[in-house]
């Protein structure tokens, strides 16, 4: 899944005649082509012109529409391609407020990229204009924290879900919905999100690129209890672990001196020597 408001990306694309480095060149290409064609009302020669150049601006070479051809096959399929995508109605841009900020703040999350996940979440249904979904894959969003999708597992999901319901931020409801085929009821459930702002709060930040969250992370650089020793130290958004310095040098080099035993005790024993 992609967050993006594909309206804003093209308008930056256009402005700056690159490709944006984080999304993928070839879905920018339909993208381009959808908003010049649809949306500009451009013809196919001045669209081509204007596209050779963003080509020419942008470092990698990944534009295909240097080659005619393939740029006639976008240009006709893009229609078909983007009219069923999403991206084109979202909200062109989603304002993070100081108070939204000190609620994640409450949350007991021991990273601040854990919390920045929760404004990945903010962000997603604040661009999709609703306050309720049936599902969030939270790993979905860990590109957007500078994370990978595995660095996100069932039980860190599960954890930021938790907290957030706890926090009255996260409802999770049920409705039932009639199936005509089998003449009977199902159930189908929902997750409402929302994080209230404060009468007279300020923004703390405005993004549409959700890539650009990850910029934002030092906002979460809060005192971690290390789960070893109890030791409070200060930690930015970008840490990886809720240790203290000394109990994560102890740990890797137990970690080293094992590591190290096994090697020893898997070695083969010496060979002996034949005396002549």
């Amino acid at each position: 899944m992609e967050i993006v408001n594909k309206r804003k990306a093209c308008q930056e694309i256009l402005s700056t005649q690159k490709y944006l480095p984080d999304f993928n060149i070839k879905a920018q290409d339909f993208w381009i082509c959808y908003y010049l064609k649809t949306i500009l009302k451009a013809d196919k020669n001045t669209a081509r012109k204007m596209w050779k150049r963003i080509v020419a601006g942008t470092q990698n070479d990944g534009g295909e529409f240097i080659n005619n051809s393939t740029f006639d096959r976008k240009w006709a399929m893009c229609d078909s391609r983007e009219k069923k995508s999403s991206g084109w109605g979202l909200n062109s841009e989603v304002s993070v407020y100081v108070g939204q900020i000190e609620k994640i703040k409450d949350l007991k999350l021991s990273l601040g990229w854990h919390k920045m996940l929760v404004i990945c979440m903010m962000f997603y249904f604040k661009s999709i204009g609703t306050k309720r979904v049936e599902n969030v894959n939270l790993s979905e969003f860990a590109k957007y924290v500078g994370k990978k999708s595995k660095d996100v597992s069932e039980a860190l999901s599960n954890k930021i879900f938790a907290e957030c319901e706890s926090a009255g931020f996260l409802k999770f409801s049920k409705d039932q919905r009639w199936d005509s085929k089998n003449g009977e009821y199902y159930t189908i459930g929902y997750l409402e999100f929302n994080i209230p702002k404060n009468k007279d709060d300020i923004v703390m930040f405005s993004v549409w690129n959700p890539y650009n969250l990850k910029n934002y992370l030092s906002v979460f650089s809060d005192e971690v209890v290390c789960p070893c020793c109890g030791k409070t130290e200060s930690k930015n958004g970008k840490s990886q672990t809720s240790l203290c310095r000394e109990c994560y040098k102890k740990i890797r080099s137990k970690d080293r001196h094992h590591h190290q035993s096994d090697k020893k005790e898997s070695a083969p024993p010496p060979k002996r020597q034949k005396n002549n």
